[in-house]
């Protein structure tokens, strides 16, 4: 799960992220862009919170076997080079 955390500084009404995941050593590589909206058309954030909004996004998954890790990347895929507004991004991983 991707958590994406924004408040109401940041500039447009969607974030696009590429997560890329590496498994190593077998090299599986797993690459997606995602387009997440943050804002609906009323100008209403559509995540979770007051002051900041939580915006939770389930990933593909990628399969590990023993004795393999994995090297997860996340950059932004916007115009801007810096984006304000977005105070946190992180991971959630979960074992089956």
């Amino acid at each position: 799960m991707l958590g994406v955390r924004a408040n109401l500084d940041f500039p447009f009404t969607n974030v696009s992220l590429v997560v890329e995941q590496e498994a190593m050593p077998s090299g599986t590589v797993r690459c997606d862009t995602l387009d997440i909206p943050l804002i609906n058309e009323d100008g209403i954030p559509l995540g979770k919170g007051v002051s900041r909004f939580q915006y939770d996004i389930p990933l593909n998954t990628i399969t590990l076997l023993t004795g393999e890790t994995l090297f997860v990347s996340i950059r932004h895929n916007m115009k801007r080079e810096y984006l304000t507004g977005i105070s946190d991004v992180g991971l959630t991983l979960m074992a089956e």
